[in-house]
């Protein structure tokens, strides 16, 4: 837990973190170096992007072959289609279109749309369709992980601020 460009710097002297990394690489069959190359610290959540969410969930064995993606369309009319099947269930397929997706992150978005369609378009599967084996995994990526922000315009309270407010307020004992 002690690298200097080998380890990401929100878990460098961060053991409890490191593993969870660990733990997840362990559960999955993934390296725990490729995996925090992709984990991310976002809002005081360990996040990943799609790429390790997908490796996560492919090599966790629920999957029956690989995740198929199509694309087809252009502009906003993009649209990314992925076909999976659970290991001795059924095949599902999902479309999702660029027009619909209202949080874009990453400039990538214009530049390299067709890669972060697929990246949203696998994320989304994965969490529809095997859940299990990407449970309480939260992507870089969510628009939800903005609600789990700490309002930073207000200083935290202290125990001791709260009680000198308190006998502020209270005025002089007679």
């Amino acid at each position: 837990t002690s690298g200097r460009i080998g380890v990401p710097a929100f878990l460098v002297n961060n053991p409890g973190d490191c593993l969870r990394i660990v733990g997840i690489a362990a559960r999955s069959g993934l390296d725990p170096f490729m995996l925090a190359d992709d984990a991310h610290d976002v809002n005081k959540r360990m996040a990943f992007g799609a790429k390790a969410i997908h490796a996560i969930v492919q090599s966790s064995g629920v999957l029956d072959g690989d995740l198929r993606l199509t694309f087809s369309g252009n502009g906003e009319a993009l649209t990314a289609t992925v076909t999976g099947k659970r290991r001795g269930g059924q095949t599902h397929t999902e479309t999702y279109q660029l027009a619909t997706i209202t949080t874009r992150n990453s400039p990538l978005w214009k530049q390299q749309p067709r890669q972060q369609m697929g990246y949203y378009a696998i994320r989304s599967w994965c969490r529809l369709h095997a859940s299990d084996a990407g449970m309480g995994l939260v992507a870089r990526e969510d628009p939800a992980i903005d609600a789990l922000a700490e309002d930073v315009t207000q200083p935290p309270t202290t125990l001791d601020k709260v009680s000198a407010a308190l006998a502020a307020s209270a005025g002089p004992v007679d």
